[in-house]
């Protein structure tokens, strides 16, 4: 449980950095006394604001990435866990 809670400090605490720094981002681009809007879109524009175009797409890359393999591990968890039901409802069935 202590592994639990210091990852998850670490967590709101890499969430406040992102925050602040989506503001201080915005805040250098935009006149204030135009716009109403703070901050950037999405996490990519944060990292293309403050690293470069290059970053851009290495995170657009990366978040691709994340929401694959989590569909991926979805399916997976998914099809481990209907396998008994299915195995009770059809009968067992020998693979191939």
């Amino acid at each position: 449980p202590l592994l639990l809670f210091v990852i998850a400090a670490l967590s709101e605490y890499c969430f406040r950095i992102l925050v602040q720094a989506a503001r201080i981002l915005s805040y250098r681009n935009v006149d204030l006394s135009s716009s109403t809007k703070v901050g950037r879109d999405s996490f990519e524009s944060l990292a293309e604001a403050a690293f470069g175009p290059r970053a851009y797409v290495a995170s657009m890359g990366l978040v691709t990435l994340m929401c694959f393999f989590g569909t991926v591990g979805y399916a997976v968890l998914l099809r481990d866990m209907l396998e008994p039901i299915t195995a009770a409802i059809y009968g067992e069935q020998p693979a191939g």
